[in-house]
């Protein structure tokens, strides 16, 4: 029975921390359509895709490694693991970035090269963040992946009524504001 209680607290942490994630920004849809007009929302769509397009090529699934050998592994090998899988999504976030470059030259890009570069580097913090939050998963401490992922979505939140509302950056601010967290945040969840 203890064992219930205990799986039944930890699975109300993660859909409580997961309903959040999802809700406050989607309640925070009907101001951004009514101040930014289907154009700049437009733009956000495009970058969002791409950033969605970008995520798992910069991670190259490092985070389900992480999770399929915690336990195949002593505390060491871990470390080792998780100082290997920082490094492959390093050199992952450098080569997509020389790519897309490289490709700029030949191609026009739909969006320009600065966004890119601050896409990459926040799909590079983003999976930091995915890899410690499948770390606190396989360890047991449901409730810092919980404030990790409220925390996140709260400071997206905070940033992109910020920068649309009160430094009208319009578009930019509301990219800046999915943005900034991953990048501000995913080296951080490594120290």
């Amino acid at each position: 029975m203890k064992e219930f209680r205990r799986f039944s607290f930890n699975s109300s942490i993660y859909l409580v921390a997961n309903i959040l994630g999802a809700a406050l920004p989607f309640l925070l849809l009907p101001f951004l359509t009514r101040e930014l007009g289907a154009v700049e929302y437009g733009k956000i769509g495009l970058v969002a895709s791409a950033y969605a397009l970008l995520l798992p090529i910069v991670g190259l699934g490092t985070h389900a490694f992480v999770r399929t050998s915690y336990y195949q592994c002593t505390p060491q090998e871990q470390k080792a693991i998780l100082g290997n899988a920082i490094i492959l999504v390093a050199i992952a976030c450098i080569s997509v970035f020389i790519i897309v470059i490289g490709i700029g030259y030949v191609v026009p890009m739909p969006l320009p090269v600065k966004y890119i570069f601050v896409g990459v580097l926040s799909a590079f913090g983003q999976n930091l963040i995915s890899v410690k939050l499948v770390i606190w998963q396989m360890s047991g401490k449901p409730a810092r992946y919980g404030l990790l992922s409220v925390f996140l979505t709260a400071m997206n939140l905070a940033l992109s009524i910020f920068l649309v509302f009160f430094a009208q950056l319009e578009s930019i601010g509301r990219i800046l504001g999915m943005w900034l967290p991953a990048l501000l945040v995913g080296p951080l969840t490594m120290l």
